[in-house]
């Protein structure tokens, strides 16, 4: 379906009401076509999340004269999956850092941003060609992103900025140490408890 028909269809449907005149609270998830990143409208705020770096990838008038199978085979390549699979990447992203930030924790959530936009190319984007040299050279491409800064959210835009905290091996470090402290404590009290219910059935039989 051509897009001046959705174009005509709400315009018929919702003349010149606008986002702020709803009566109830709705969302209206969008996409853009040039970049890749979703964007939500809603009446609370529009928010764009992904990434400000990725370039141009697809033309929104030219798009939007595609047919079925432009929208599997257009210049060469295949939006439909770009557009399922970066959206699915960058809203998973969102809502997890929304979580994150919720509890208070978000330190504690390292996002894959960064790695997306290292475009991988070739052999080295491939997940079946397990070569030396192409393993080699992903061992480098993840050496390189830990050197980078830890990315995080700005909830104000929906796009992920460099933080202060660090760059992601420091982050990582930070993260797998109190990971092995909370292991520590939950031995500890398993076996407190162990002990606990131990000496009871003991003092059970005994009566």
């Amino acid at each position: 379906m051509r897009a001046n028909i959705y174009i005509d269809f709400y315009k018929e449907k919702l003349g010149v009401v606008r986002l702020h005149q709803t009566l109830t609270n709705v969302v209206i998830p969008t996409f853009d076509i040039k970049k890749l990143p979703p964007i939500i409208f809603s009446t609370y705020d529009g928010l764009r999340t992904g990434s400000k770096k990725n370039e141009e990838k697809y033309d929104a008038l030219k798009s939007g004269k595609w047919g079925l199978l432009g929208w599997l085979t257009a210049e060469g390549s295949t939006p439909l999956i770009d557009v399922s699979m970066q959206s699915s990447s960058d809203m998973t992203d969102f809502h997890i850092s929304t979580v994150f930030h919720a509890l208070h924790s978000e330190r504690n959530y390292l996002s894959n941003e960064d790695a997306r936009d290292d475009t991988l190319s070739g052999d080295e984007s491939s997940v079946d060609i397990a070569t030396k040299k192409n393993l080699d050279s992903l061992v480098r491409v993840g050496e390189k992103l830990l050197k980078k800064p830890v990315s995080k959210v700005n909830f104000e835009t929906g796009v992920f900025e460099p933080s202060n905290e660090g760059t992601n091996e420091e982050a990582l470090i930070s993260i797998a140490q109190m990971l092995s402290r909370e292991k520590r404590f939950r031995d500890m009290r398993s076996q407190v408890h162990n002990m606990g219910s131990s000496r009871l059935q003991t003092a059970k039989s005994k009566a």
